[in-house]
């Protein structure tokens, strides 16, 4: 199969200039790659004819103020970093400080509550769990 034409040149010239003669139309007939640049070629008049009609920019005003919006979100974020990490290292620094404080006192830990009620070493339980989800929560807030 042929994929090049030695009259491809003169068939788009012929189709640029308007009504390509007889003797063109009967080559593009028999020839696949005289159609098949033919159709790129009408496709590409029907694009340069219709491109510019419905693309409109938005008037100065309105760049202006989403280039504002974007400006003052960007410094928000900015700002919001070194919270974000302040937040992080204070919730790291309370809960390995109540690791150290468990582990060095783990073992008065176990022998009062030995000597506990139950609902003491829940409340202990529950007051441990409310720092850990305090934690959590801070590290996944911004």
């Amino acid at each position: 199969m042929k994929t090049t034409c030695d009259m491809e040149t003169r068939v788009l010239e012929a189709a640029a200039a308007g009504r390509p003669s007889d003797d063109v139309l009967d080559h593009v007939a028999s020839c696949a790659p005289c159609q098949d640049a033919l159709a790129v070629a009408a496709w590409m008049r029907h694009l340069a004819d219709t491109s510019g009609e419905d693309m409109r920019l938005p008037e100065a005003g309105v760049l202006l103020w989403r280039a504002e919006l974007l400006r003052k979100a960007d410094a928000r974020r900015r700002a919001e970093r070194p919270l974000a990490w302040a937040r992080a290292a204070s919730v790291a620094v309370a809960l390995g400080g109540s690791a150290v404080l468990i582990a060095s006192y783990g073992a008065r830990i176990v022998s009062v509550a030995g000597a506990a009620t139950p609902l003491a070493l829940g409340a202990v339980a529950a007051a441990a769990l409310a720092v850990l989800a305090a934690g959590a929560t801070a590290l996944s807030t911004r």
